[in-house]
């Protein structure tokens, strides 16, 4: 039962999380980059930086079925999370990965996110790095997942298949 957070104090939060990451992706696109959406998109950092021209990322099409975000925002999200990644030459390793959403946090701080926004935000970025590394896949359902967080931390819902 999601019993810690009230779901239209979640929703709001996600309507927050949505206006702050196409803040970001505008942004983004003000210092020169830009995306195009392919189902042949990089798995790894070298093939991230091999296959960005001109500062134009391809960015994954598919696996946003269970966004907290939904498909759109969710694009934005990755285009956002590369940018950091290529901007400070931070690979798709855990540690690098990990330095990314400390960054995505400081940026979300700045930017005047609640205190609950933050949570979730930490537990999408963070949290599936954890989830990743422990387990060797990504979660299969992204919105199980934050709400698994909320309600028993990162590091249990890391146990837990979602």
């Amino acid at each position: 039962m999601r019993n810690q957070v009230l779901q239209s104090d979640f929703d709001l939060a996600i309507g927050e999380l949505k206006l702050f990451l196409q803040t970001m992706a505008f942004r983004a696109q003000q210092r020169g980059w830009s995306y195009y959406a392919t189902s042949d998109a990089p798995e790894s950092y070298k093939d991230l930086k091999a296959m960005t021209k001109d500062k134009c990322i391809p960015i994954a099409d598919y696996g946003s079925d269970s966004s907290i975000y939904g498909k759109e925002i969710n694009t934005l999200f990755r285009f956002y999370h590369d940018v950091t990644h290529l901007e400070n030459d931070w690979s798709f390793n855990q540690e690098s990965e990990t330095l990314t959403a400390d960054k995505h946090r400081e940026d979300g701080i700045a930017y005047g996110l609640s205190p609950l926004a933050l949570q979730i935000l930490w537990a999408d970025t963070f949290g599936q790095v954890q989830y990743y590394f422990r387990n060797k896949r990504f979660v299969n359902n992204q919105l199980d997942f934050v709400w698994m967080c909320l309600q028993v931390g990162i590091n249990k819902a890391c146990s837990i298949e979602v």
